[in-house]
């Protein structure tokens, strides 16, 4: 199983790719060097035939020996030597070239192009080896005359084909240093770095409240590379989900504790609510306003019990979504929030206006944001809608496919330490005696029902909250609340 990984691990990869790479490269750049190698080899060639023939002529009018002969052709590697001015026989070393067996044409390296050389180079590996070459050049020393070689084409392949397998192996080596040194790079830059944040992951993953988040540290040794980022990025991360699920854990915590006090506080607290409306119903008006005291008191008790756990319990409730319509659910709030003397609530809803989602919980919503204004002080408190259940976007409202409802009073305002945590759990509350969490559960009804709610404005003639709703079934299951 290792070694399967190991093959196939990006390292691994990357040394058979720079391999083939440079393998490829070598390739394509092997046809020119052998042609290179055959353009050198009849060079070479042609200056000891010139070496010859200076011989030769400074023994013009005595015959050269034979054995001087044979020595001059042997280290030429020619079998016969001509040479020529003006097309005339000047100089010949060895037999009568004319006289020989020539198989192939002539070849004559003045008129031979780069590419038909690249030819005939390639076409020398694997040609007849028997066969005589006549090669014709001008004269490497002696001016305005030309020689022309007979040579065996077995030499030629000979060393080309020696160029061939030096060159095979260069190359070889090459491929095998360049992929080494690209994999020791991957490993040391890339792959060590991955496997240190992959590891990191795979163990938060499994204990995120007890595995130490990434040290960024040591991810990499290059501070300012993109690994080194990727770390820091990820350590950031895994120290907010940290915090994140220490806040969470907490809250269960203080949720499992309420919910065992839970029945027993409110044991204690009906028989006070009990003493409390008979308080009120006294004839003396002054009994009967403490016993209002006392009832508004135990009330607010059972309310911050009951909003501490439909926060902080494990099952979150379930969502209902159901298309309903707005204006009949926001008469329902208005009812639902009861009268205050000093408040006046009007409606400005369009009567065809609807919305999918779980009314009820929207119905919480609206109660809550009513109510907290008709706390706050506000005299007038309008509900209105700004979109339309066709999907028509009016200027500076929902998109297609959504409404919404815009909750406004004529208030004092939000305090300007409020509005930075007023959607977070256990905060500063906007009103006396308040817990922080009504609004903090409101938006998390409105994101469970694929909606939000959101502050648009307050200051100190009044405060907006904008509620959206969408318009359409969801296609996937909504959030939990």
């Amino acid at each position: 199983m290792a070694t399967s990984t190991a093959e196939h691990s990006l390292s691994a990869r990357m040394l058979w790719l720079t391999i083939g790479i440079v393998l490829t490269t070598e390739a394509l750049v092997f046809a020119p060097g052998l042609a290179g190698e055959r353009r050198r080899w009849l060079a070479e060639r042609f200056a000891q035939a010139d070496t010859a023939i200076l011989v030769a002529s400074a023994a013009r009018g005595a015959e050269i020996d034979p054995e001087t002969r044979d020595a001059l052709l042997h280290r030429t590697g020619a079998i016969g030597i001509r040479l020529l001015d003006s097309g005339q026989h000047l100089i010949t070393v060895g037999p009568d070239i004319d006289a020989m067996y020539l198989g192939p044409p002539r070849l004559d390296l003045r008129q031979e192009s780069w590419l038909r050389g690249l030819w005939r180079s390639l076409t020398a590996l694997v040609s007849d080896s028997s066969r005589v070459l006549l090669v014709s050049d001008r004269s490497p020393f002696t001016v305005g005359t030309e020689i022309e070689l007979a040579l065996p084409e077995q030499d030629l392949k000979q060393a080309l084909w020696q160029f061939s397998a030096h060159y095979a192996l260069l190359s070889l080596l090459i491929a095998g240093v360049n992929g080494a040194l690209v994999y020791f790079a991957l490993v040391m830059f890339l792959v060590a770095p991955m496997r240190r944040i992959t590891n990191s992951i795979m163990a938060f993953r499994s204990d995120p409240e007890r595995v130490a988040p990434l040290d960024p540290s040591g991810v990499t040794i290059l501070p300012d590379d993109e690994m080194a980022l990727a770390g820091r990025e990820i350590a950031s991360m895994q120290r907010a989900l940290s915090a994140v699920l220490g806040r969470n854990a907490r809250l269960v915590s203080v949720g499992t504790s309420v919910a065992k006090i839970g029945h027993d506080l409110r044991n204690v607290l009906s028989p006070a609510l009990l003493a409390a409306e008979r308080l009120s119903q006294n004839a003396d008006p002054a009994i009967c306003r403490a016993g209002e005291v006392i009832a508004s008191a135990v009330d607010r008790a059972n309310d911050l019990v009951a909003q501490t756990l439909q926060f902080v319990r494990d099952s979150p409730a379930p969502i209902a979504s159901v298309r309903f319509a707005v204006p009949a659910l926001v008469q329902e709030a208005i009812a639902t929030v009861g009268t205050f003397p000093d408040c006046h609530v009007r409606t400005e809803i369009a009567p065809d206006l609807a919305a999918n989602a779980d009314p009820d919980q929207v119905l919480r919503v609206l109660v809550n944001l009513i109510r907290n204004a008709a706390e706050a002080g506000s005299r007038n408190v309008i509900v209105r809608s700004g979109g339309s259940p066709k999907g028509v976007q009016a200027p500076g409202q929902a998109a297609p496919g959504q409404i919404t409802i815009d909750v406004i009073d004529d208030g004092p305002g939000l305090p300007e330490a409020a509005r930075e945590t007023l959607f977070r759990p256990f905060t500063r509350s906007t009103k006396a005696g308040g817990s922080g969490l009504g609004l903090a559960i409101a938006h998390d009804l409105m994101r469970a029902n694929n909606g939000d709610i959101a502050l648009v404005s307050t200051d100190a003639a009044g405060t907006v909250f904008r509620m959206t709703l969408p318009t359409l079934p969801a296609r996937a299951e909504p959030r939990p609340a």
